[in-house]
């Protein structure tokens, strides 16, 4: 006689179908510097709307997937919402007038339009979430600047870590020698 166990299929916990924002962190990383570079009109309500959509888990493979395809046109037209770029109407509305463009002239307004530092610093980005997102969960953190982020929104901030928060000086020149405008700007860097 053969002893055969029946084991039933209980459904298993939701948690363990957590499994992250992967790709998407790179995504919120690259806003997060924009953002802390001055770049972005930041909607942190939005973003944490389209952060839980990322999270939720969802037990069938197949339909977190798409939910991923599905997130890129999302993605895509909430980071356009969240920069100072003129709408997809607005554009349309005037094609008329940049098909006038010249060559050159659009070569010339890409070359000024294009921050290659910050193209840079993006780059840098990428390098290090790659690598560290080898040993550290990056969702932890990201999750936490997020909401960080959202309770900035609603209390005010009680410290600044925007380059702009730094007080400034001035030093006003009258037309005299360096060495003059130094003494008698005293501490103050020139």
């Amino acid at each position: 006689m053969t002893n055969s166990t029946y084991t039933s299929s209980a459904p298993s916990p939701l948690w363990q179908y957590w499994r992250g924002l992967s790709g998407w962190n790179f995504y919120f990383l690259v806003k997060f510097g924009l953002l802390w570079a001055g770049y972005l009109n930041f909607h942190p309500l939005l973003n944490l709307v389209f952060m839980a959509f990322l999270l939720m888990p969802i037990p069938n493979f197949r339909l977190h997937r798409i939910r991923h395809w599905v997130a890129i046109p999302i993605g895509f037209a909430l980071f356009w919402h969240d920069t100072w770029l003129p709408g997809p109407e607005s554009i349309m509305s005037q094609g008329s007038q940049v098909a006038g463009f010249s060559a050159d002239y659009m070569l010339d307004l890409v070359e000024r339009f294009i921050n290659w530092q910050m193209i840079g610093a993006v780059f840098v980005l990428l390098v290090a979430w790659l690598f560290l997102s080898q040993w550290i969960r990056v969702t932890v953190f990201v999750v936490a600047i997020m909401i960080w982020l959202n309770v900035l929104t609603l209390t005010g901030p009680s410290f600044s870590l925007w380059p702009a928060g730094q007080p400034t000086t001035t030093v006003t020149t009258t037309g005299g020698s360096a060495a003059a405008t130094v003494a008698t700007a005293g501490d103050t860097p020139v």
